[in-house]
């Protein structure tokens, strides 16, 4: 049947066609773009023994953008507090042989990282990361992660507080 459409309604149709097919990938785009704080958050909660907060993320084809975020332990309490996280990359390295030189800077604004050591002696942050199984480790250490990028840190504070002294 479409074999006997003359040219017009054949580029009608073939338009129409193309532009469902863009607004479907438009409308995943957005989603997963929508989505995105929700999967960040919950992936690094998966590593974490406690919560992370993200207010905002947003993505683009040179970086990435993540406001007010907050890590706090089992307890509640904030352990690392960011103002504004930026990280530029560049898209196309990610499907390179060297996926690790893709992100070219990593730019921390405003981080205040509230570490305490209790009365025996251990760091509220040494609980923060859950620990891997043997296979985990023995992955990660057979793999070869590398960052080849500037780091910045703007502003950065670090709170010490020691419990384990006495006077």
């Amino acid at each position: 049947m479409f074999l006997f459409l003359d040219f017009k309604n054949k580029k009608v149709i073939i338009s129409l066609v193309s532009l469902a097919i863009l607004g479907l990938f438009i409308t995943s785009i957005v989603f997963f773009i929508k989505s995105l704080p929700t999967f960040t958050s919950d992936l690094i909660e998966k590593n974490l023994n406690g919560n992370i907060a993200i207010s905002n993320i947003s993505v683009g084809l040179k970086g990435l953008n993540a406001k007010d975020i907050s890590i706090k332990d089992d307890t509640g309490e904030e352990i690392l507090n960011i103002k504004e996280a930026k990280v530029s990359y560049k898209i196309s390295d990610f499907f390179s042989k060297s996926p690790s030189y893709a992100i070219k800077k990593v730019e921390i604004d405003t981080p205040s990282f509230n570490v305490k050591r209790t009365k025996n002696g251990i760091l509220n942050i040494a609980s923060i990361i859950k620990k891997t199984d043997e296979e985990k480790k023995k992955h990660f250490k057979d793999s070869n992660v590398k960052l080849e990028s500037d780091i910045i840190v703007k502003n950065g504070k670090l709170h010490y507080t020691d419990y384990g002294i006495d006077f």
